[in-house]
Formats: C-alpha cells, sequence, structure tokens
C-alpha cells in the first residue's frame, strides 16, 4: 500500500497581495479563512486519508503482511529492532538512521506526524487591534497613526473599517486606503476628508 502525499497549496499567504482588501477584493472574513485554509486543508487530507492509510500500513506489518517491498515479517511483533534490520535474508535491508533506540512504534509514529502538524500550524501568529482616524488629524488628506501594535516594516498588515455605520461609510466614501508602514506606524490617506473620526481595525500576521 502506498501512503498518499499531500498536494495542495502550502503558498496561500504568500500570494497574497500586500493589501489583499483593496487589491484582492477579500472582506476581512475571507482575510481571515485565508490564514486558516491550509491547516484546515491539511488537517482534513491527514485525518481523512493519510492517516487510515498509515495506520493500515503499521497494522499490516504488525500481522506480518507485507507492503511496499518490506517483509511484514520483519516486524510481525509491532516493532523494528537492529537485530532484524540486520538480517537481511529474502529482504532489502532497511537504513536505521532515524531509529535511535532502535524501535519503531505506532505511538512514536503517530506523534512524529503530529509535531509536524504542530510546527506548521506554529508557523504564524496574529495581532488584531485598532486605531482611530480623527476628523482633524489630516494634512493634505494624509494622517500617520504610531504607535500601532504589531506592524513591522515588512510584515503583512490589513486594515479595514469598523464594523459601525459611520466608520464603514467614511472609510468607503472618502476612500481611505493604507499608503505607508514603519515600525509600529501607519500612513493612512483619503480621496476626501470625513467629517467624523473613523475606527480602523488592523490585522497584523506575525
Amino acid at each position: 500500500m502506498a501512503l498518499t502525499t499531500y498536494t495542495g497549496d502550502t503558498n496561500i499567504i504568500s500570494q497574497l497581495d500586500n493589501q489583499p482588501n483593496d487589491n484582492d477584493g477579500l472582506s476581512a472574513a475571507q482575510l481571515k479563512a485565508k490564514f486558516d485554509q491550509f491547516a484546515t486543508e491539511f488537517i482534513t487530507f491527514f485525518n481523512g486519508e493519510h492517516l487510515p492509510e498509515l495506520l493500515a500500513a503499521i497494522n499490516a506489518a504488525a500481522q506480518g503482511i507485507s507492503s511496499d517491498g518490506v517483509d511484514g515479517s520483519l516486524i510481525i511483533d509491532g516493532s523494528v529492532t537492529s537485530d532484524k534490520l540486520s538480517n537481511t535474508e529474502g529482504s532489502e535491508a532497511v537504513s536505521t538512521d532515524v531509529i535511535q533506540d532502535e524501535a519503531v512504534t505506532k505511538e512514536k509514529l503517530e506523534q512524529s506526524v503530529q509535531d509536524a502538524v504542530d510546527a506548521v500550524s506554529g508557523k504564524a501568529s496574529f495581532t488584531n487591534t485598532s486605531v482611530t482616524l480623527a476628523s482633524d488629524g489630516w494634512t493634505n488628506n494624509s494622517q500617520t497613526i504610531s504607535p500601532v501594535t504589531g506592524v513591522k516594516a515588512d510584515n503583512v498588515v490589513v486594515a479595514t473599517s469598523a464594523e459601525d455605520d459611520t466608520s464603514y461609510t467614511a472609510w468607503t466614501n472618502c476612500g481611505i486606503r493604507v499608503v505607508l508602514q514603519g515600525y509600529q506606524s501607519l500612513t493612512f490617506k483619503c480621496r476626501s476628508v470625513p467629517s467624523t473620526a473613523v475606527t480602523v481595525n488592523i490585522l497584523c500576521l506575525n
């Protein structure tokens, strides 16, 4: 039995524009779903397809059933030892480079896979905050806010209006957008200066 490998897209976030709300047309909810997409798809694949295949191969080997050219009799009692691996009669030798304590068990294999999943899930972290653009804080249709927690010069920053009607209407009608980011700093531009304060939600990918 050959184990199915994962062939899904692993570069979902890196393919986004630096301003995915404005240029990709993503809503805040759609953008958040992009951050979860890989983990969701991989876990679905792993739990629904790969793990059953892996467990079936382990169980078959424990019963002495050969698969993929490996003699199941080598691990009929559920373990692999250096003595068994050194006996290549009727089968090819198996490398022990990664079998540090001379035993491979179902528990160790499951833990190794779980560690890999945890490592992938832990690669990205997010910071959520909000800022207020004061109605009298605009100069030449520009306003800089600092400090803004989580913002760096080169990380992905998504800015969108808060859900209240006042902020949403001003954000949309006045064409407010982020034009420059630095360490804990964001500069906003607008087509026309809003007459009210605007609350802006900030999502940072760290």
